[in-house]
């Protein structure tokens, strides 16, 4: 399910560029977008600030939305705390 989101999320991002559809197609088995054209690979995590980390979306998913469901700031102790990973 979350995969489906993340995909229907990156096709409509490529339809604001106008890339289009059938430019493109999934690597299952990589987790990656690979160009027909020019077999150029990139990932869902590439150009954004989720790039380099080795934290899985759920984490990340779930911190954008604790900062953005209140008002108030959260301290990086405090999401830490409500993701309940071990390390930052």
């Amino acid at each position: 399910m979350l995969h489906s989101k993340i995909v229907n999320a990156v096709l409509a991002l490529a339809d604001s560029f106008d890339i289009p559809v059938d430019a493109y197609y999934w690597k299952s088995d990589k987790w990656q977008y690979e160009y027909k054209k020019c077999h150029f690979r990139t990932t869902l995590r590439s150009g954004i600030i989720m790039h380099g980390s080795k934290l899985p979306f759920r984490y990340w998913f779930v911190a954008i939305h604790l900062l953005t469901l209140t008002k108030k700031s959260f301290s990086p102790q405090e999401i830490h705390r409500q993701l309940g990973h071990k390390r930052y």
